[in-house]
């Protein structure tokens, strides 16, 4: 019988069957869901009972169209994290008029976003379940396969193009560089390009010589370093400096004493009680009056001190200035 050497072709159904096999075996995926060449190889046979034209399907044809829809789930995601636009399972990105020249100029960087300007995806909500929540960016941590960092960054930073993959297809692209004579039955582990190390491979670590010799230096000249002097001559000027250290100890311990023991009358609860005394012999405002200003004096320190220095003598300016304290607390002008 001969071989069918026709090209393959995917309709939706096929693609549809595809994911959903996928999604059974999701758990055998890597951090980037890029799954091994035994996972496509499987998935072969279930494609094959069912297709309805075209030549029949292969490992590697299963894994670029994965690839692909991969790409697509991701362009997806940019239009809805573009600022100001929508996202509808029905209306896709729902792209109207006046927003024309915004979308022409977002496909020049995500071609396969095309499709989509007024449609949704049939597969956006089963995909969504197998992709991870990935970082994209020159230094993303994948938990299995170490950091990739500055040495990576050429080889797995996303590109503003749609044919470049972004660090979850790196596997991918190690897959269709391997030599053809390996068995297409066979899983093909790749060896990461960033090995972790273990507690065993520090242990084998050898000794750097150059840092053994640096450590030799430092004890030398600590080991010749000259010991200080327990005892310190102590001259007529040092003498002097030191009793008036000593003096101005004793003088701040002296004021800080002071401070503690303040006068009682210079505390605030006492100043505003003096106060509101005084206050209430004001004979000569009105019992209104006078009872705003005891109330002013209650919340303000800064008023029952300016109030208890005025001079007794001088009742005319003494007034006044009463006066103006309850207008004040009036919303009345003072002047």
């Amino acid at each position: 019988m001969a071989k069918d050497t026709s090209q393959a072709v995917w309709t939706t159904d096929d693609e549809t069957t595809l994911i959903e096999f996928l999604f059974q075996h999701r758990a055998s995926a890597g951090d980037g869901s890029s799954f091994k060449m035994t996972t496509f190889h499987a998935a072969v046979p279930v494609l094959e009972a069912k297709r309805a034209k075209g030549g029949p399907k292969t490992a590697k044809s299963c894994q670029n169209k994965w690839s692909n829809l991969r790409r697509i789930w991701r362009a997806i995601q940019d239009i809805k994290t573009q600022s100001g636009w929508t996202w509808s399972d029905t209306r896709g990105a729902d792209i109207s008029p006046d927003m024309e020249s915004q979308w022409e100029t977002f496909l020049k960087s995500h071609s396969l976003a095309r499709p989509f300007k007024n449609h949704g995806w049939i597969h956006l909500e089963k995909v969504t379940m197998i992709m991870p929540a990935t970082l994209r960016g020159h230094h993303v941590y994948l938990p299995s396969q170490g950091t990739v960092g500055l040495a990576a960054a050429a080889a797995v930073a996303p590109a503003a193009s749609d044919d470049v993959a972004d660090v979850s297809d790196a596997a991918d692209d190690v897959d269709a560089v391997l030599p053809t004579s390996a068995s297409s039955s066979d899983a093909v582990d790749v060896p990461s390009p960033h090995p972790i190390l273990t507690d065993d491979s520090f242990e084998t670590l050898p000794s750097t010589p150059r840092l053994l010799a640096k450590r030799e230096r430092c004890d030398s000249l600590i080991s010749f370093t000259p010991p200080l002097s327990k005892k310190v001559k102590t001259t007529g000027r040092n003498a002097d400096r030191l009793q008036g250290l000593t003096d101005s100890i004793n003088n701040f311990g002296d004021n800080i004493c002071k401070v503690l023991a303040i006068d009682p009358t210079l505390r605030t609860p006492h100043r505003r009680k003096e106060a509101l005394k005084l206050a209430q012999g004001e004979k000569w405002m009105s019992m209104t009056n006078r009872l705003i200003f005891c109330r002013c004096l209650e919340k303000n320190i800064g008023t029952a001190d300016g109030y208890l220095v005025l001079d007794a003598d001088d009742q005319e300016w003494r007034r006044l200035w009463i006066n103006a304290v309850v207008k004040e607390a009036l919303g009345l002008p003072t002047l």
